[in-house]
């Protein structure tokens, strides 16, 4: 299972829900700048 994410340069770490959880939100808020600053629009 880790030879997929390896060959696509994704390296799997141990983590718990809520570690995951904060990884998201972090991620969300991070893009949501990244799409209002880009002005960009779903169709």
């Amino acid at each position: 299972m880790v030879e997929v994410p390896n060959a696509q340069g994704l390296e799997p770490v141990p983590s718990t829900p809520e570690a995951f959880g904060e990884l998201i939100k972090t991620e969300v808020a991070k893009y949501t700048k990244v799409v209002k600053a880009a002005n960009i629009k779903t169709e």
